[in-house]
């Protein structure tokens, strides 16, 4: 939280990771099933860790108070990454790693303390997963009240922009895809 004398503060992080031994799955031999109709044949994969790579981004955030009881928020992440399969491994490719993580995401949040009570918003825009999920914009908002120094009740409406979306999606196993969609959520926090 920024005290009444800062009116603005600006927040950058630049990082380079290595990662080694990241998980992979090699195909074992083919079992073969002649009691189904049609027949077919199952390939097992076996987990391994025979991948290695970077990652390397930036991480940019602005804050501006507005007012002492009204503040800005904008944030910026870009991820770039590069995931490689040690030679002679049989893994199908480890672009699937590289399709679960978004390159860019985009935050706008609104925050105001209005006496017993706080209210924000925020605007996230989140770029396409390749081949797995659209990019997509969406609006959540959040109303809390503060009814005693150690009790808050908070509703929150999340996703208010979107139609039903996926966020992720699975390539190589068996889990079931959702979708994200419009929620409504109250809670109460006590702490002591």
């Amino acid at each position: 939280m920024m005290t009444s004398e800062q009116r603005y503060f600006f927040d950058t992080t630049g990082y380079y990771s290595l990662y080694e031994s990241l998980r992979t799955g090699e195909p074992a031999a083919p079992i073969p099933d002649t009691t189904a109709t049609p027949p077919r044949s199952t390939i097992p994969f076996l987990a391994s860790n025979k991948a290695e790579g970077t990652t390397h981004g930036i991480e940019v955030a602005a804050n501006w108070g507005m007012k002492p009881w009204w503040r800005w928020r904008l944030a910026y992440n870009y991820l770039s990454m590069d995931v490689d399969v040690d030679p002679g491994n049989g893994s199908p490719g480890t672009e699937v790693i590289v399709k679960d993580n978004p390159e860019h995401q985009l935050v706008v949040r609104s925050s105001w303390d209005l006496a017993s009570a706080m209210a924000d918003v925020g605007v996230r825009n989140v770029a396409e997963l390749p081949d797995r999920a659209d990019a997509y914009t969406t609006l959540d908002a959040r109303l809390a009240w503060r009814v005693q120094p150690d009790l808050e009740l908070s509703l929150a409406a999340l996703s208010l922009l979107d139609v039903p979306r996926r966020e992720f999606e699975a390539e190589r196993i068996n889990i079931l895809t959702t979708k994200v969609r419009r929620s409504v959520h109250v809670t109460a926090r006590w702490g002591l």
